[in-house]
């Protein structure tokens, strides 16, 4: 015959099981989430900075990737060209949409932009701002 004691610690071991199961699929998807947001704003800097004449931004994206994407081969592989040519002072483009193709490859992102538009400079003009009525 099947007592409350036996009911309560059945309903108890699942709890817990369950908790458990929880709190490990929370952890890995929180590591999983956290990492991809430090790859996508690396990126974004690096984007938004290649162009500026100011290279300051730039060149702190651009030391973070080796940390950032330490896992993805592809993505390191192309750094390491452009690092190699940065020490020259001569970066090509080829080697630079390579390495943004990689990086947006490794975290799923699809820019939906060609090759030659990657390393055009994107600005719009000042606005004036409009005459008081």
């Amino acid at each position: 015959m099947y007592s409350i004691i036996n009911f309560v610690s059945d309903i108890s071991g699942a709890s817990l099981i369950g908790g458990i199961i929880g709190s490990v699929m929370t952890l890995v998807f929180y590591y999983w989430f956290s990492n991809r947001e430090r790859k996508i704003d690396t990126l974004r800097r690096f984007m938004g900075h290649k162009s500026n004449c100011d290279r300051t931004q730039f060149n702190v994206a651009l030391n973070e990737i080796p940390v950032t994407f330490a896992n993805a081969s592809k993505v390191l592989d192309a750094f390491k060209k452009v690092l190699v040519q940065s020490q020259q002072n001569t970066i090509r483009d080829e080697d630079l949409i390579e390495l943004i193709e990689s990086m947006a490859k490794n975290i799923h992102i699809n820019m939906g932009i060609s090759k030659n538009q990657l390393l055009r400079f994107v600005t719009l003009p000042d606005r004036k701002p409009n005459p008081p009525m």
